[in-house]
């Protein structure tokens, strides 16, 4: 039986890996060096946005880095939310997603009411060996979300290799354990080639507030501006006219209806 020192040292030991992370230093110098950031899998990271209004960007942002750390043993998303802010954030639309390279039959969404079953629910969804990576739209501070939790689930996203994506909203940042911290704004869309006037990619400009200095040190670069493609997030590359050859919303899906006719039926 273990002495109770000998359960604190390892304690320690846990809590210093789930801090220094060694697949983060990696991870990011190759990320740097195309121009575009990403998550490494194992990570547990928040996505602020400064309001609701550009919440679609913070979930893009989160869905392309999900897409990241998908691979062939692990290829569900899970999606989690609380079903009294839902009607503020929306839920992501599924088969617009299968152009982008994830596949909406591996997506799970869940409302759920309360937010200790929410928190529950991250963890548990992060413990499963299929999943690659959770999303958890959070509007509001709830009390249940302190630090403590938050060291939980950096634990857990360490111990399971799943990435787990917080997003969250406004100007205050409460104290957490998360490897990562990116700031994501909505940023001017590509122009098409055909039309200069109609919106093209969408584009993102991200700020790594947290965990830039800690795993690379000074002078790494902690802003990018990125375009969302169907091969994932790209550095924004802009030809001398501003243009892209294609369009932001090409091979759209349509929904499958209640009675599983499509809308073209």
């Amino acid at each position: 039986m273990k002495t109770r020192q000998a359960l604190i040292d390892e304690l320690k030991t846990v809590l210093r890996a789930a801090d220094t992370h060694p697949a983060l230093r990696e991870t990011f110098e190759g990320q740097i060096k195309a121009g575009t950031p990403q998550a490494p899998a194992g990570t547990l990271n928040e996505v602020w946005g400064d309001n609701l209004r550009s919440g679609g960007v913070s979930l893009g942002f989160a869905l392309m880095q999900a897409r990241g750390v998908i691979t062939g043993r692990r290829g569900a998303l899970v999606y989690l939310c609380l079903s009294g802010e839902v009607r503020e954030t929306g839920l992501p639309y599924g088969p617009g997603l299968s152009g982008f390279g994830i596949d909406p039959g591996l997506m799970v969404v869940g409302r759920i009411q309360k937010t200790g079953d929410l928190l529950w629910a991250i963890e548990e969804a992060a413990a499963c060996r299929a999943v690659a990576a959770v999303i958890a739209d959070i509007v509001r501070p709830h009390r249940e979300l302190d630090f403590t939790v938050s060291r939980r689930l950096a634990m857990r996203a360490v111990a399971s290799g799943a990435a787990i994506f917080m997003l969250r909203y406004g100007s205050d940042r409460e104290a957490s354990a998360a490897h990562l911290r990116w700031h994501v704004a909505p940023a001017p869309s590509a122009g098409l080639a055909f039309d200069a006037k109609a919106p093209g990619a969408a584009r993102f400009a991200v700020r790594l507030e947290k965990g830039g200095r800690r795993f690379l040190g000074d002078g790494a670069a902690d802003r990018w501006q990125v375009e969302w493609t169907h091969d994932g997030l790209a550095a924004q590359k802009d030809s001398a006219a501003g243009h892209r050859d294609e369009a932001a919303l090409s091979g759209i899906v349509p929904a499958a209806l209640g009675d599983r006719l499509s809308q073209t039926a």
